[in-house]
């Protein structure tokens, strides 16, 4: 069983929340969503979006995958950082996310939704501690250290970002930024050593 830390909770209960309102009112979707500048909708960019973006998902298999990574991982890392240092980690890998996302896409003129930058920094953070950790994969079924998994998805990310298939909706340069902020915040700027 996965004991759930305090700062894991609260922030799957406020995904959860948010995720049913834009349900129940699909507008706060596009309004809270990250616009990219050149958005022609009548939602343009504003600042509080690199907030409340990641607190928007676009179906449930977006919300139960970000959210199943928060859990297992988060919760591991939130008694290794203690509350303030894990929260501070998932929103700089967030925000840091959307601003690279920002950055990059400046010419698109969609919208990107999600906790998976910062949840792919918490991954990267685990990793980075308890990196040779065993870890069960759900596809396929077989056990590998945390530093192979990360590894995996980078090599992942990488090769659907530069196939750039058409269709392919997903974020995956954000995902890789909250992986490069999860690792600047774990070994250049609080340099923790790694655990197992």
């Amino acid at each position: 069983m996965i004991n759930l830390t305090p700062t894991v909770r609260i922030l799957l209960i406020l995904n959860v929340i948010a995720f049913i309102l834009t349900k129940v009112y699909p507008e706060y979707a596009d309004a809270f969503a990250l616009c990219y500048i050149n958005n022609p909708s009548e939602y343009p960019f504003e600042p509080y979006q690199l907030l409340t973006y990641m607190f928007m998902h676009a179906g449930p298999m977006h919300i139960f995958s970000n959210m199943l990574g928060l859990i297992f991982f988060g919760s591991i890392l939130e008694q290794v950082l203690g509350q303030n240092r894990f929260l501070l980690l998932y929103l700089v890998c967030g925000l840091g996310s959307g601003v690279l996302s920002l950055l990059v896409n400046y010419q698109n003129t969609g919208a990107m939704v999600g906790a998976s930058g910062a949840v792919f920094g918490i991954v990267t953070s685990f990793a980075l501690i308890f990196p040779n950790m065993p870890l069960q994969m759900l596809f396929p079924p077989i056990s590998l250290k945390a530093k192979y998994m990360v590894l995996l998805y980078i090599i992942f990310e990488v090769s659907l970002m530069m196939q750039n298939l058409p269709g392919d909706k997903i974020a995956h340069g954000a995902h890789l930024a909250g992986m490069l902020f999860g690792f600047m915040m774990i070994k250049l700027i609080w340099r923790i050593p790694k655990r197992y």
